[in-house]
């Protein structure tokens, strides 16, 4: 396996499917030409993580909302309380157990597996910068 930033072949884009069909996106202009290296890879790894947590899900929550909002009108919506709102949103009205859902997320998992395999990501040698 790789052991440096540089093997990896990273650049400041990502490839998504989007509905079924594959597009890549640039995390930063001109993103597409810039590699990853030990110097910028805080900043691949927050332009990543902006992706995937609040960009990659605009497009679904806006359709969710719609579809919301086309059953309850948003005047209406504020007169849901959070128990009701969990209830009509996830049919329960549990707590979210963190250490579970943390135990099942695949994606954290992942990327701890990857920067064991990778130790130079973490700070270890390989001047590649």
């Amino acid at each position: 396996p790789p052991d440096t930033i540089k093997d990896m072949c990273l650049f400041f884009i990502v490839d998504d499917n989007i509905l079924g069909k594959t597009k890549t996106i640039e995390l930063k202009p001109n993103g597409g030409s810039i590699e990853v290296t030990k110097g910028n890879l805080i900043e691949y790894i927050h332009l990543m993580a902006d992706y995937r947590l609040n960009r990659q899900s605009k497009v679904s929550f806006r359709t969710f909302a719609e579809g919301f909002y086309s059953v309850i009108s948003p005047e209406c919506s504020v007169c849901l309380v959070t128990r009701s709102s969990r209830v009509l949103l996830s049919g329960t009205v549990s707590e979210i157990d963190v250490e579970d859902l943390k135990n099942n997320t695949v994606l954290l998992r992942r990327l701890l597996s990857r920067a064991s395999r990778y130790p130079s990501l973490l700070g270890g040698g390989g001047g590649d910068e």
